[in-house]
């Protein structure tokens, strides 16, 4: 839930994020912290990401550094590429 306000400013989740100079987001430890529990509970990270109109890598990292034990995208878990001579 995002609400807009004055100079780039919004509230998520009854959360302020406020817009910096150079126009980046400064999000909360709350809400990071909310947004992780989103995920551990089986939400999608892009759909937390769009829900709190923020970029999908940004949550990823958030919930990385709560859930290392997420997989990544692409890659199995614990295997390292083969390369092909």
């Amino acid at each position: 839930m995002l609400d807009e306000g004055e100079g780039g400013d919004v509230v998520v989740w009854g959360c302020p994020v406020i817009t910096a100079d150079n126009g980046r987001r400064i999000w909360p430890d709350e809400l990071k912290a909310m947004a992780v529990k989103k995920i551990e509970a089986g939400t999608k990270i892009v759909t937390v990401a769009k829900e709190i109109g923020a970029n999908e890598s940004l949550v990823a990292k958030w919930a990385g550094a709560e859930l290392p034990e997420l997989p990544r995208r692409g890659r199995p878990q614990g295997k390292s590429p083969q390369f092909v001579d």
